[in-house]
């Protein structure tokens, strides 16, 4: 199947999604939701999200594992975002592939690379009107995510040629 968009997803509550065409053009952007006041996921507005994404898409997930020094509760609640991801969007029947973190950002820095580096790549790539605030690093994230996969998974060049 030929894909015409490419998500990326950092997975988590401050993660994100975001859309690159297989030009590396960006399409969209925007936040994991979240329930207030419980800054919990909120499931059925992720479900309505995520059956919106465009036709023949493909997703690029970060694979993400539990850190020796998360608490036990963050790490269930973080584990439980990204299970909860990959639920929905393979009930929708979505192609997902994962690479690791410190995989997909050796292709764009150097080891130890930062949040505000993912976000001012973003910016210098797609434009700082995309990812207007410094919160915007998880939708920076998931566009850089998506832009690796397109490149390195997908094999397509900027004109979006394999």
């Amino acid at each position: 199947m030929e894909y015409k968009y490419i998500v990326g997803v950092d997975p988590g509550k401050k993660g994100a999604f975001g859309i690159v065409n297989k030009k590396g053009e960006f399409i969209e952007a925007f936040d994991m939701p979240l329930l207030k006041p419980e800054n919990l996921i909120d499931e059925k507005v992720l479900v309505d999200l995520l059956r919106d994404l465009p036709h023949r898409a493909v997703v690029h997930i970060e694979k993400v594992n539990s850190m020796p020094r998360d608490g036990v509760t963050s790490a269930f609640s973080f584990g439980y975002g990204y299970g909860l991801v990959v639920g929905i969007l393979r009930s929708f029947k979505y192609v997902i592939h994962r690479t690791r973190p410190a995989v997909w950002k050796k292709a764009y820095f150097q080891p130890k690379s930062t949040k505000k580096d993912s976000l001012a790549l973003a910016r210098s790539k797609y434009g700082k009107e995309h990812f207007p605030l410094e919160k915007h690093d998880g939708r920076a994230e998931a566009c850089l995510i998506a832009d690796y996969c397109r490149i390195h998974i997908l094999g397509m060049k900027d004109d979006g040629k394999e």
